[in-house]
């Protein structure tokens, strides 16, 4: 720190403003001109001082004291009168830990930033009401919850191979499958012949020739089947099948909520953690698009491609007692017993071109 020329001997205070008091006050300008007429000579070095604003500024701006600066802080004295006090002479006249001060002073610039931002989007949340619910009557909300009805009535051992990758963990759809190894039979073939050859070459016995042959000519015939497990897709809108919860009320209940909480944000001239009051709001928006994604992941399942996949998952051995065909825009089951399960898409369900999250331009704090 430099070395202070005349010991200031007054009090510097940074005044603790009230929320409501805060929401209006200037604590940041680029131009400190223009909160009032700037005094031209300096305070006197026992004048006790209160901090108005701090400025950052891309022209130079010229102090009480005659020195040029661009970053500083606006005081004044207890007649009002304003002075400007640049970074330097702030250590130099006055003794102060510019650093230190900057902190505390950011303190109350940081939570009005966040009240201004809880107020701004608390406003927006109230505005956006109209549409909140107009996504929660979507047909396509509705279409979702019949699907989740759907479901409940396939084949069990379908229903269940889509539960078990439901979860949080394994996601994948498998299924076993007996397919020809086409490259054993190919060795076994070429061993046959070598061995048979081998006989011929060596002269062994008529017999162990003629044994050879037979099998060198039952090689080119004979199948090796094997059993391989392979995983088909991941397990397409899990939702479906792992939550027996209707969408309209997990949609409301969120959406009430989140009403609520701005409404009373609005009201309140104390908001004790505006940064706690910020991570609820983003994080049930989040949960509302989180809910709204589930309709896009069901109608994704009724995709040509996922269809295909799931009609050869189907084919596998554990489901040898149920076959599946392609159906418009679905999957029919059949079983042994002659029972049919259609799974089609329910008319409605498509994506919903909203999100809460960006709706509300959301920018967390």
């Amino acid at each position: 720190m430099a070395k202070v020329k005349e010991a200031y001997t007054g009090k510097l205070v940074v005044r603790q403003y009230s929320d409501a008091e805060l929401r209006d006050a200037v604590l940041v300008t680029d131009d400190p001109y223009s909160l009032g007429a700037v005094a031209e000579t300096p305070p006197g070095p026992d004048q006790d001082m209160e901090f108005v604003a701090q400025y950052r500024s891309d022209e130079m701006v010229v102090c009480s004291f005659g020195h040029r600066h661009q970053k500083g802080f606006l005081l004044k004295d207890g007649d009002g009168l304003r002075y400007l006090i640049g970074k330097d002479c702030a250590a130099e006249h006055y003794g102060l830990n510019w650093e230190a001060f900057a902190k505390n002073v950011s303190k109350s610039v940081d939570r009005q930033s966040n009240l201004l931002w809880l107020d701004g989007i608390s406003r927006m949340i109230v505005d956006a009401r109209a549409d909140i619910e107009a996504a929660i009557a979507s047909p396509a909300v509705v279409a979702f919850d019949e699907l989740r009805r759907q479901v409940q009535h396939l084949p069990p051992a379908v229903l269940l191979a889509f539960q078990r990758a439901s979860g949080p963990h394994d996601t994948w759809m498998t299924a076993t499958y007996r397919e020809r190894d086409h490259k054993a039979e190919r060795l076994a073939r070429e061993k046959a012949y070598e061995d048979h050859e081998a006989s011929i070459q060596q002269r062994w016995p008529s017999s162990e020739r003629n044994r050879l042959k037979r099998e060198m000519v039952a090689s080119q015939s004979r199948e090796v089947w094997v059993r391989t497990t392979k995983s088909i897709l991941r397990c397409p809108a899990p939702t479906l099948f792992r939550s027996n919860f209707k969408m309209v009320p997990r949609l409301q209940t969120i959406a009430n909520n989140l009403h609520s909480q701005a409404i009373t944000l609005l009201g309140t001239l104390r908001v004790s953690q505006p940064s706690v009051a910020a991570k609820s709001i983003a994080e049930a928006t989040k949960s509302f698009d989180g809910i709204l994604a589930e309709i896009d992941a069901a109608a994704l399942m009724f995709s040509p491609g996922v269809l295909d996949r799931l009609t050869a998952l189907f084919e596998g051995e554990e489901f040898k007692g149920i076959r599946t065909r392609r159906l418009s825009y679905g999957i029919g089951f059949s079983t042994d017993q002659g029972e049919e399960f259609p799974l089609r898409l329910p008319q409605g369900l498509q994506p919903l071109d909203f999100s809460l999250y960006e709706r509300l331009r959301f920018e967390e704090r």
